[in-house]
Order: C-alpha cells, then sequence, then structure tokens
C-alpha cells in the first residue's frame, strides 16, 4: 500500500507518528537539581534530555510464498564486488575501462539471470541510469566473463540457502499456531 500525502507537513506528520510507534513518546527533560535558581540570584536553568532508550521490539517474520525468494540486485552487485575488487562506485562510475566494464558486465548478467523480477530497464536504472539495449548487449558479453560460472554457483546455493530459511520459518510458524 502507498500512502499519498497532499503536503510535505502531512508526510512530516506521518513519520513523527511511526516514529512515537516505534520508539515510544519522547521522554520528559530533566532538570537537574543544581540549575534550579536560589532565591536569591536568578541562575539559568540547564535542561538535559537523558538519552532516549530504544526499545527492543521483536520484528515481525514476512513469510514468503516459494515463488517470492529472490535474489537481490545488491546481494548480486555485492557479490560481484567482492570478486572482481572494486568497488560498487567504480563499477557504477562512467569509465570504460576494460576491467570495470567486464565486471560491469557481468553485474548486470547475474542480474538478469537471477534477478527475474527485475526488467532490463530496472536492471539499468539501478546501474546508475543505463538504457536498457546497454543491459541487453552487456549481458551477452558478461556472459563469457572467466568468472561468469563460478558465481552462479554462488548465486544458486545462496538462493536455495534463502529457500531453506524461509521453509524453516513457515514450519515453525505452523508449529506455533498448532500449540497455541
Amino acid at each position: 500500500m502507498i500512502a499519498k500525502f497532499d503536503s510535505a507537513a502531512d508526510l512530516m506528520a506521518h513519520y513523527a507518528a511511526l516514529r512515537v510507534r516505534l520508539r515510544g513518546p519522547e521522554p520528559k527533560p530533566f532538570v537537574h537539581a543544581s540549575a534550579l535558581p536560589v532565591e536569591d540570584e536568578p541562575t539559568p536553568v540547564v535542561v538535559i534530555a537523558p538519552p532516549m532508550p530504544v526499545p527492543l521490539v521483536r520484528m515481525p517474520v514476512f513469510l514468503m510464498a516459494p515463488h517470492e525468494i529472490r535474489i537481490s540486485f545488491e546481494d548480486v552487485a555485492s557479490l560481484v564486488c567482492a570478486k572482481t575488487k572494486f568497488h560498487r562506485r567504480e563499477i557504477f562510475a562512467p569509465r570504460r575501462t576494460h576491467d570495470i566494464c567486464f565486471s560491469r558486465q557481468l553485474l548486470w548478467a547475474l542480474a538478469r539471470r537471477f534477478c527475474w523480477h527485475m526488467s532490463l530497464p530496472q536492471i539499468g536504472r539501478a546501474s546508475g541510469g543505463k538504457d536498457h539495449t546497454t543491459i541487453l548487449h552487456g549481458c551477452k558479453r558478461g556472459e563469457k566473463h572467466p568468472d561468469f560460472v563460478e558465481l552462479c554457483g554462488v548465486l544458486e546455493d545462496l538462493y536455495e540457502e534463502k529457500r531453506r530459511q524461509n521453509a524453516a520459518l513457515i514450519e515453525q510458524a505452523e508449529m506455533e499456531k498448532e500449540g497455541v
């Protein structure tokens, strides 16, 4: 559900309400006894706010149907960055050195194969505003990268791990329902 707001003030009020719901109300300011004015001489009041405690909130577990389990573009990008030893800024920079371009094309080929929920224009936008035809050409070249097969195996293992974790969460949720 996407909320629509008429003005920036409405949006800020919405965020303030969310902060209160998540963190609780703002703490009341603490006034130290030494900051209170003495009867003879007026002393400025010093207000000290205690640090805001962060409540421990158990995050809800969102179970996914098997067809909703997916590898994110960020997962693929971090894997390619780790393998090629290039920083993410370097891969998405407009530079066209051979190593950087080939790494970028490897990223696109892996994203096209494993980020099946993303279209070519979406991959292009995530890559810094590239055109979908550039992504398509890069995918064909990226499949020829020497690390392509190895990284495909790593991403398949990551997908299986996510699938196993989700299955365990579904099983745990079913057991909790039966116990209740």
